[in-house]
C-alpha cells in the first residue's frame, strides 16, 4: 500500500461521511415537519447505507480449498440513501393545525 492508496482510502471515507453529515443535518432541520412538499404525510428521516470496497473478494482455488481471505480494503462507498420507515410517534398538541381530533399529531 502506497501513500496515494492511503490518501484515496481516506478520501472515500471523508466523502461518505460528508454525505452522512448532510443527510443528518437535513433530518434535524425537518424533525418537526408534519407535512412533506406533497402535503400527504410527515417527514421521514433518511439514512445512509455504506459498504466497504475490497481489493479482492473471497475466492476458492484447488490450492486453497477453504478460500483466500479478502485483501486490503480500498475504502468505502455509499450504496444508497434510504427512508427510515419505523413507526411514527404521536405527540399531544391540540393547537397544531395537523392534529387529529383527539389531539396527537405524528412527528419524528
Amino acid at each position: 500500500m502506497g501513500l496515494f492508496s492511503s490518501i484515496n482510502i481516506s478520501a472515500t471515507g471523508l466523502s461518505a461521511q460528508r454525505l452522512r453529515m448532510d443527510v443528518i443535518s437535513n433530518n434535524i432541520a425537518n424533525s418537526t415537519t408534519t407535512r412533506n412538499t406533497n402535503g400527504d404525510g410527515p417527514f421521514r428521516r433518511d439514512r445512509v447505507v455504506m459498504t466497504p470496497i475490497n481489493l479482492r473478494t473471497k475466492w476458492r482455488s484447488p490450492v486453497y480449498p477453504f478460500g483466500v481471505s479478502p485483501g486490503e480494503g480500498k475504502g468505502v462507498k455509499v450504496m444508497k440513501v434510504e427512508k427510515d420507515m419505523t413507526p411514527l410517534r404521536l405527540v399531544y398538541d391540540p393547537t397544531h393545525p395537523d392534529s387529529i381530533q383527539i389531539g396527537p399529531k405524528k412527528v419524528m
